[in-house]
């Protein structure tokens, strides 16, 4: 091939060899990989080898004198020998193996039934409804209080976990059974007692699909919540933070959260507002402090995305939802988000990377309240004894009180409210 198909090659490869799928068994990937390469360069060596043989055996036809390695060297034998093209696309066959292989493939298919495939349809139908249950709330038109985020969040992951192990696996359960209700004895038999005959039956094969459609569905919907509440918290912590005084702040916008604008530009919305509400209190001995202090708000939108992927951990197989409990007593749950592979840990580190990033903005403004800490902390009572012990004229008080009046209304208006 030209050097272009070759680097074009290595380049698919490459990213092949990268993927999730190819990463964990790479060692057998390595291994299959030599073997293709090894079986290409035989048949190249191989191909090679009987164009110049064949070559070499024509001008010996035609010039006697020529020499050549290839002389009085049999070509070996073509792999197989060129068919002639059919005059239509039928290709003519016995009557007996088609019987034999209808009755093959009605054996090993187990979708030649009309209940079978509504079962099917039926459970392809709760599955694509399903996928649009969030798993976290990722909608927020204003700042949130702890409370209010921590209580939105659970408030959403509760209701999808419910639904998910209650509401949706009692629907498709009832959907298979009113599907195969009228089959009766047989393949379909939902009443098998016998764990030899479910064993073997097309029943057993049919849950075992649409067990897979069930987990594809919960891992599709638990991967997409899990990258819109990444989406979301990066680009609300996507911001440099100046702050030049208590009430002269100012946002500089990241590259993600001018993308993030973008899109709510686009779709005539308002921009994107900062994700959490900070309040601030004065403690007698300490100062000015948050009510809560900004890496509990991290712990909280870490606990929130864990969360999330525990309301996937646990669901049971259809297996163990239709059958009888004497079948399938000991049927592992479902396999679906896990903390340690694929999308999940991907999207937690993009959360805490841009939690950390956003944690030292608010211990940046709580230094600037420092020189308000006497202000804040006014000892009345000492105050107005200091101001009993010296005998003082009423100007010289009402002196006094402008002036004090002055100091706060410099204070208020350096402290924003809010």
């Amino acid at each position: 091939p030209a050097s272009t198909d070759a680097d074009a090659t290595s380049r698919l490869l490459a990213r092949a060899l990268n993927s999730d799928a190819l990463r964990a068994r790479r060692p057998e990937a390595q291994a299959m990989l030599a073997e293709v390469a090894a079986d290409r360069d035989r048949a190249l060596t191989k191909d090679r080898f009987r164009a110049m043989a064949k070559a070499a055996h024509a001008a010996e036809a035609f010039d006697a004198t020529v020499v050549s390695i290839f002389n009085k060297v049999p070509l070996p034998p073509p792999d197989r020998l060129p068919s002639a093209a059919p005059p239509s696309g039928l290709v003519a066959d016995a009557p007996a193996h088609r019987c034999l292989a209808r009755g093959g493939f009605h054996m090993a298919s187990f979708l030649t039934t009309r209940e079978a495939v509504a079962a099917v349809q039926r459970v392809k139908a709760e599955c694509e409804a399903a996928l649009r249950l969030p798993l976290l709330q990722t909608h927020w038109s204003k700042p949130a209080t702890i409370y209010e985020f921590t209580e939105a969040q659970a408030r959403a992951t509760d209701g999808a976990a419910v639904h998910l192990r209650e509401g949706w696996t009692g629907a498709i359960r009832n959907a298979i059974r009113l599907s195969l209700r009228d089959v009766g004895k047989g393949w379909y038999n939902l009443n098998e007692r016998d764990i030899e005959v479910y064993n073997v039956s097309k029943l057993k094969r049919l849950l075992a699909m649409l067990n897979l459609m069930v987990q594809d569905t919960v891992v599709t919907l638990g991967e997409a919540s899990l990258r819109a509440y990444a989406d979301l918290v990066v680009a609300r912590a996507a911001f440099r933070v100046v702050a030049h005084s208590p009430s002269h702040i100012v946002l500089e916008r990241l590259a993600e959260a001018e993308e993030a604008a973008a899109k709510a530009a686009a779709a005539n919305a308002a921009p994107p507002a900062p994700l959490f509400q900070l309040d601030l209190r004065v403690v007698d001995g300490v100062g000015f402090e948050y009510v809560h202090p900004p890496e509990e708000f991290a712990e909280e939108a870490v606990g929130a995305y864990m969360s999330a992927v525990g309301a996937t951990q646990g669901l049971l197989q259809l297996e163990r939802a239709v059958m009888p409990p004497s079948l399938v007593s000991g049927t592992a749950p479902m396999t679906t988000l896990e903390s340690s592979k694929g999308a999940v840990p991907r999207h937690l580190e993009r959360v805490r990377a841009a939690l950390h990033r956003a944690l030292p903005h608010p211990q940046a403004y709580l230094a600037l309240l420092a020189p308000y800490v006497p202000i804040a902390q006014l000892d009345v009572p000492s105050h107005l004894a200091k101001l009993g012990a010296a005998t003082r004229s009423v100007s010289e008080v009402a002196a006094d009180i402008r002036e004090q009046l002055r100091c706060a209304a410099a204070v208020e208006a350096e402290l924003p409210p809010r």
